[in-house]
């Protein structure tokens, strides 16, 4: 009866949500990774299944990303320059230049 009604969401969810999400189903995996899955889980306040997928997620999703994207994102973690390239090269050879003397 489960597997029936099981079947019955699936089926409407596709007549009315246009599309199913999918499933992964990953056997022989060795007991310690399970293990360490759950733990992981249990660390980040989630269920096993959920961590899984969070880690699908953020493994793949430099696969997916456009280089815009990605460009975009590591952006966003460099701190901004304020430095003058002009003013670097400047100081950089007046520097050459009083060591050059001595």
């Amino acid at each position: 009866m489960v597997t029936l009604r099981r079947a019955v969401c699936y089926q409407y969810m596709i007549a009315h949500c246009g599309a199913a999400m999918g499933q992964l189903i990953v056997r022989g995996l060795d007991d310690s990774l399970i293990r360490a899955l759950k733990h992981r889980a249990i660390r980040s306040g989630r269920s096993a299944e959920a961590e899984h997928r969070v880690m699908l997620e953020q493994v793949l999703r430099s696969e997916t990303e456009t280089f815009a994207e990605a460009a975009a994102r590591l952006r966003g973690r460099t701190p901004p320059q304020t430095a003058n390239s002009g003013d670097l090269l400047r100081q950089d050879r007046d520097r050459d230049l009083s060591g050059a003397g001595q």
